[in-house]
């Protein structure tokens, strides 16, 4: 199926990433546009996590082209996509200090925004009350603003996926890629995740991309969806199509299930 993006932010061109003898992604297209929620789903072991590990600067691609805003780009590192094109992302599994309070994993979010004439700001109290401020907008965006000085890690489970999303939020990005964000909650923690996501993407005018098992999570997000198995892209579309794909339906179900 062929879609037209307007305003792509990110482009990505006959993507390729091999490990060793093992092709994890083959000439895979992929882009987001300005203000969309793109869902990215597939069997375990299809290329999703790869796919997000090229475009977030973790996995260098061995082969494809990728294009910024309409202009060709090689692959950056993470860092430099953060800082110069306002990239940011979660990960499947939690990624927190753990001996560091709520306010201080977020702000370690805002690391790039940092220069070294902070310092002497900051013992005027200038930065740091500025950057205090940011953090709290933010705890209370995403609705932990009371969990603000409790160590991180000893929050509940739902509760530390908001931290790592609001420290990705503390990097001020325009495109936030979510890996799993739903892994581990139960109905009602998604259905509050759900509305995060969404709120994010309208209120903040953010866009999203979203990898995801919860199928009711990218159904109830996601304007325009993408199927990966075994490194290729066999479906892309709005979310009832793709549902309704029978190359979709024999990945994820096999294909004995495919006439039920």
């Amino acid at each position: 199926m062929t879609i037209t993006i307007e305003e792509p932010i990110f482009k990505a061109t006959n993507v390729g990433c091999r490990f060793g003898g093992v092709i994890a992604l083959d000439s895979v297209d992929f882009e987001v546009g300005q203000h969309e929620i793109v869902g990215l789903i597939g069997p375990n072991g299809s290329g999703k996590t790869t796919l997000l590990n090229v475009l977030s600067g973790i996995y260098k691609p061995t082969g494809g082209e990728i294009e910024i805003d309409g202009k060709p780009s090689r692959f950056k590192s993470s860092r430099r996509l953060s800082r110069d094109e306002g990239l940011a992302r979660t990960f499947q599994n939690i990624r927190l200090c753990p001996s560091l309070t709520v306010r201080d994993n977020v702000m370690i979010g805002m690391h790039n925004t940092f220069h070294w004439y902070d310092a002497l700001w900051t013992a005027k109290g200038g930065r740091e009350n500025a950057a205090d401020a940011q953090v709290a907008e933010i705890l209370e965006f995403v609705g932990i603003a009371d969990k603000r000085d409790e160590i991180a890690t000893d929050l509940a489970y739902g509760d530390q996926r908001r931290v790592e999303i609001a420290r990705a939020l503390a990097t001020t990005p325009r495109l936030l890629l979510l890996d799993e964000p739903a892994a581990g909650m139960n109905p009602r923690e998604a259905r509050v995740l759900v509305d995060l996501i969404k709120r994010i993407h309208e209120e903040r005018k953010i866009s999203i991309v979203v990898i995801e098992h919860n199928m009711n999570v990218v159904m109830t997000t996601a304007s325009r969806v993408m199927v990966l198995d075994a490194g290729l892209c066999i479906a892309h579309g709005d979310p009832k199509s793709v549902s309704a794909d029978p190359q979709v339906l024999e990945a994820y179900l096999g294909k004995r299930f495919r006439d039920v």
